[in-house]
């Protein structure tokens, strides 16, 4: 009896747990089903959703232009800090 009803506990078929010391069976109450981490992966997925859709709206506004050149060091500013 003490096999199968650990094994249930460990298939949480059962909630509770078996105290070999005192050589009794202690039962838990059933407990609500947390549905935090559910809601939260929906709340994730919609986001991509909604991310997805701003990008495709996004992209045909503007045309993609070449980046800007990175601007010149000046020649003078260059010769008065060496001469400093």
């Amino acid at each position: 009896m003490e096999e199968k009803l650990s094994q249930m506990i460990l298939d949480k078929k059962f909630r509770g747990i078996l105290d070999a010391g005192a050589g009794c069976l202690i039962v838990y109450d059933d407990q609500a089903t947390d549905t935090t981490f559910d809601h939260a992966l929906q709340s994730l997925s919609n986001m991509g959703r909604v991310v997805d859709a701003l990008h495709q709206k996004t992209a045909g506004l503007a045309p993609s232009a070449p980046a800007p050149a990175p601007a010149k060091p000046d020649a003078k500013a260059d010769a008065k800090t060496a001469a400093a």
